[in-house]
């Protein structure tokens, strides 16, 4: 069958082709005869050759461009090369790095103000250097909870989110999980400060974790590895250690996960003369002398993970228990410490007897009307108003500096206190320690509002609790407050104090 009824040069005169061998048009034209040609099936025929030979020039267009930029790179002076981590200026890390070292210094005594900034300095492209100053901007902010922790954006300055940022894409310039450093060490644990502060607790685990492994690369768990003791180097791998256990032990405690670290023989050492490092150091000391009462099998055992179901298993003793409970209750005279230091100290000595407590009740006889308070069961109403009593000598300032190891420990304590509040037999109801419990709890409820804020999960879970246990609130006003914005820092003092 003919694909067409006329051919190429038929159709240029609109007449009928005839088939005709030669066809007379086509001869006349000298134009090949079409007529007998098979149709071409419809549609895309494909890239001309013409558009084919354009792709292949341009790409060896842009091959020959790359080898030229990658020789000129190449021969190119290190001044013309800009540097990688110049979306942060020096300066911004100056000004958070000061703010750490007025303030937070104390608290993580672990960073040399003067030297990281000389190192920033010196160096641009250190990028391990530039990375832990990110990572401890990022966590000075949200620690202190700073207006750039929870903005997205801050004029004429840097969000914690963005320090964050730029914390992770430094760590990618080097290969940070091949390097065993302090710096490497620390920038993964204030990234674990900044995500615990962020209440991001999964990524905050993963990064305490790799902080870990890091000391146990550096063979911090070893004891040989301090020795000799009296070098600078060596005091600050000693405080390095305890920092991470201290952080551990809080954070596997109050989130039931596995603990790795055990407690060394080496505490840091305090400096001969009379100066600001050594009074920091002291209140150091002391917090780590309190975390070494919770060894792995004692806290374990608080989340019911030890599979040993008595005291005695575990070398806990009765006469035990009651000597810590009795010299956990008599701190050392503290008062040349600075109050953010003594506000933890304090805290964290309560903190340790209410776990000691809930320990005991759940391994021992305990009674309302024990004469040794160790074996009370109302005692978390007597260590709440202790607490509270407490900070009535210092400044919201110094409370709220801890940020979220402060929360956890308020809550942990006001959680026992209402354990109490519900289960106290009626007959018990009027026991003297008793006595202003309630109010206790809701001054509780509030130093956790004051710390972590409205959106804090501690206070959300403590507030479902007392709604589900019945718990009247004495004033509507701290449900809503907003401690920050609408109450200044005497008045949140003022409030706690009306009770003792």
């Amino acid at each position: 069958m003919r694909s067409s009824w006329r051919c190429d040069g038929c159709a240029i005169r609109r007449v009928r082709c005839n088939g005709g061998s030669p066809c007379q048009e086509c001869q006349k034209r000298s134009l090949a005869c079409t007529f007998l040609r098979v149709q071409r099936k419809r549609g895309p025929k494909g890239p001309r050759v013409s558009t084919s030979e354009k792709i292949k020039q341009m790409q060896e267009d842009l091959y020959s461009a790359m080898l030229a930029s990658a020789d000129a790179d190449e021969h190119s002076s290190p001044e013309t090369i800009a540097p990688q981590h110049a979306e942060i200026a020096a300066e911004d890390y100056i000004k958070y790095l000061e703010i750490f070292k007025e303030r937070l210094y104390s608290v993580w005594p672990v960073v040399d103000y003067r030297d990281l900034v000389q190192r920033l300095l010196a160096d641009e492209t250190d990028y391990e250097s530039y990375a832990l100053a990110a990572s401890l901007c990022a966590a000075t902010i949200a620690q202190l909870r700073l207006p750039e922790h929870e903005a997205q954006d801050i004029v004429g300055g840097l969000t914690s989110s963005q320090f964050i940022k730029e914390a992770n894409r430094l760590r990618q310039l080097f290969e940070y999980r091949e390097i065993f450093s302090t710096a490497s060490l620390l920038t993964s644990f204030f990234l674990h400060i900044f995500y615990a502060n962020a209440e991001k607790i999964r990524s905050a685990g993963s990064l305490l974790r790799e902080a870990i492994g890091c000391a146990f690369g550096l063979r911090m768990h070893e004891s040989e590895s301090y020795l000799p003791t009296s070098t600078p180097e060596t005091q600050l791998k000693i405080r390095i250690f305890w920092i991470l256990f201290i952080s551990e032990r809080t954070y596997c405690i109050q989130n039931d996960t596995p603990m790795m670290l055990q407690p060394i023989e080496y505490l840091p050492e305090m400096a001969e003369d009379d100066t600001q490092d050594r009074k920091l150091l002291s209140a150091f000391v002391s917090l780590t002398q309190l975390f070494v009462h919770l060894d792995s099998e004692f806290a374990k055992s608080l989340n019911g993970s030890s599979g040993k179901g008595c005291g005695s298993c575990l070398g806990y003793h009765r006469d035990d228990m009651s000597t810590v409970q009795r010299d956990l209750c008599v701190g050392k005279e503290e008062g040349d410490l600075k109050e953010s230091q003594q506000v933890d100290i304090a805290v964290t000595r309560q903190w340790v007897r209410t776990l000691l407590w809930q320990y005991t009740v759940s391994h021992f006889p305990v009674s309302c009307n024990s004469e040794d308070p160790a074996f009370s069961s109302l005692l978390p109403a007597q260590i709440a108003k202790e607490t509270l009593s407490t900070f009535n000598k210092f400044s919201p300032g110094s409370i709220k500096v801890h940020g979220y190891g402060m929360e956890l420990k308020l809550f942990r304590l006001a959680d026992a206190l209402l354990d109490v509040l519900v289960c106290v037999p009626p007959a018990s109801s009027g026991h003297s320690m008793l006595f202003g419990a309630r109010d206790a709890l809701h001054a509780l409820e509030h130093l956790l509002l004051m710390v972590g804020g409205t959106v804090s999960p501690f206070l959300q879970g403590l507030r479902g609790r007392m709604a589900r246990s019945n718990i009247p609130v004495p004033w509507a006003r701290w449900l809503t407050l907003e401690a920050s914005e609408t109450e200044d820092d005497s008045d949140s003092t003022d409030s706690i104090s009306r009770f003792y």
